[in-house]
């Protein structure tokens, strides 16, 4: 069975290219959706394996947010990706228990490994 990824990007070139590349990795996409109500109610609707999240999307909540909602209400993994550095984002982050982040412009490879761990851990 294919493992099913949600895409939270505001970003529709952005967007439609990581789908493209997952579609390619063997996932099957679950949006993109572009706001943190609709990453809810998708990721409620369609229960992801794991949710890639931009920090900065549309709507009311940031991206941290949004995964930190989809975390603690579905239990479902989150990797933040951000073009901000690191240390702007370690202290809102603790409240998602085992969330990843990834700076962009992506390392693919290392996409790909933080799926692939983030797909190990998800709980049943």
């Amino acid at each position: 069975m294919m493992k099913r990824i949600l895409v939270v990007e505001d970003e529709v070139v952005t967007a439609m290219s990581l789908c493209d590349l997952l579609r390619m990795w063997g996932y099957e996409v679950s949006g993109p959706v572009s706001d943190g109500q609709a990453a809810i109610n998708k990721a409620i609707s369609d229960l992801p394996e794991i949710v890639l999240i931009d920090v900065k999307i549309r709507g009311d909540m940031d991206g941290i947010e949004t995964g930190k909602q989809i975390n603690s209400r579905l239990g479902i993994p989150v990797i933040l990706m951000t073009g901000y550095p690191k240390h702007e984002l370690k202290d809102k982050m603790k409240d998602i228990p085992g969330a990843q982040y990834i700076s962009k412009p992506f390392d693919l490879e290392k996409l790909k490994t933080m799926i692939e761990n983030g797909l190990s851990i998800k709980k049943i």
